[in-house]
């Protein structure tokens, strides 16, 4: 029996990473027999899982062509709403892995929305699945919601190729309702609940003053209204002020070489060169060590929804800086609430402050919250690995017939 998980994002992405190791963790521990093959669009940054969780790792794309063929793949990239080119010149390695395998997990978190642009190759991963006759199971994911026109036609359409959805919010499970979606799905965590934290080297810091960790990110802008270079002075404003009376720790949690537009730690540096008392965690540690570094925090305040993670589920305090459903999603599921979370086309100085005040004075509470809630949230794995074999035997019995 093969899986494939393919669709996530390469392990500079330290949320990607953290779902891939708890993804191959949950496997080999409830389906030892599985052979399992990580596609990835980066194989020389993940290669890493090879040696780290005994796994295959092959290309899921090729790059994209250069001259007169990139130029008339584009052509007909216009010409067709459904992306001819994403599924079948780039998916190459994709579709000839896929016709061996029996089941295929997608996972990335987030994907499946409308926040990055329409997500043509991940909804080719599922049709390209189905013409082999293979299960597609979007895998711990959130889904929708789909606002335009053409991102809503392209996902009710793409569905019908999903055998399985592993919803990690209510938001989620209420949106596929909305949908109609005539699949199976499962309400369940997301697996980087599960990461095990791995000691690393904290920063210098005050031993007589506690510490906040602090996440932005360079795309975060996108969703507030606001400029880059407004939501660091935002952001510069208030931990000079923090700064006076907490250590503060900066915490990158994507740290591509690639695109450092996309780059938290080359973004955040902008924020000590402002305030030379700040500190930042070494960029080069992995999620895992992040999450230490996290730990050792009594306060938190991220946008990155995965330093998050990694935050609550330390039983850190920590505010969200949301910017889209799955955030808001998964505080209204531990808090019942957005008491701790500022939603983007809120963010500004006057809001950070009061919400971080109102983090600080119910410091205790929200402590208890994450203490008494933590084995329900990890145990909520386990419905997404139960409704998984259940169809890895449908599997069996179609091969069967």
């Amino acid at each position: 029996m093969m899986i494939i998980l393919a669709g996530n994002g390469d392990r500079e992405n330290r949320g990607c990473e953290a779902i891939t190791l708890t993804t191959v963790d949950l496997l080999k521990n409830n389906i030892p027999e599985a052979d399992i093959c990580i596609l990835s669009f980066d194989v020389k940054t993940d290669k890493y899982y090879e040696k780290k969780r005994d796994v295959k790792v092959l290309p899921a794309s090729v790059p994209e062509p250069e001259g007169l063929k990139r130029i008339i793949n584009k052509f007909r990239r216009k010409l067709t709403p459904w992306d001819l080119y994403a599924k079948y010149d780039t998916l190459v390695p994709y579709i000839n892995t896929v016709r061996g395998a029996d089941v295929i997990l997608s996972l990335g978190g987030d994907n499946y929305s409308d926040e990055y642009g329409l997500p043509t190759v991940y909804w080719g991963l599922a049709e390209v699945a189905k013409r082999f006759g293979k299960k597609f199971v979007i895998w711990g994911a959130s889904v929708g919601p789909f606002n335009r026109p053409q991102s809503l036609k392209v996902a009710k359409k793409s569905l019908k190729y999903v055998d399985l959805i592993t919803a990690r919010d209510s938001h989620t499970v209420a949106y596929l309702e909305e949908l109609k979606y005539g699949g199976s799905y499962v309400r369940v965590s997301d697996s980087a609940f599960l990461l095990k934290p791995e000691e690393a080297c904290l920063p210098k810091l005050d031993p007589s003053k506690q510490t906040i960790g602090f996440n932005i990110s360079p795309l975060y802008y996108r969703f507030t209204g606001k400029t880059q270079e407004e939501i660091l002075n935002i952001s510069i404003a208030f931990l000079k002020k923090m700064s006076e009376i907490y250590n503060i720790v900066l915490v990158p949690h994507v740290v591509s070489e690639k695109k450092l537009l996309r780059n938290d730690a080359v973004y955040m540096r902008k924020i000590i060169e402002a305030l030379t008392q700040v500190v930042m965690a070494d960029p080069s540690y992995g999620s895992s060590q992040l999450k230490y570094i996290i730990s050792k925090c009594d306060f938190f305040i991220g946008a990155r929804t995965h330093s998050t993670i990694a935050a609550l589920s330390s039983g850190v305090p920590t505010l969200t800086l949301s910017y889209s459903i799955k955030a808001i999603g998964m505080n209204a599921d531990i808090f019942g609430s957005k008491d701790f979370l500022i939603e983007a086309s809120e963010f500004s100085l006057e809001n950070l402050d009061s919400k971080f005040q109102k983090l600080v004075k119910d410091q205790e509470q929200i402590r208890t919250i994450l203490r008494d809630r933590k084995n329900d949230i990890e145990n909520m794995a386990m419905p997404g690995i139960k409704a998984l074999l259940d169809l890895m035997k449908d599997r069996k019995n179609d091969m069967a017939k």
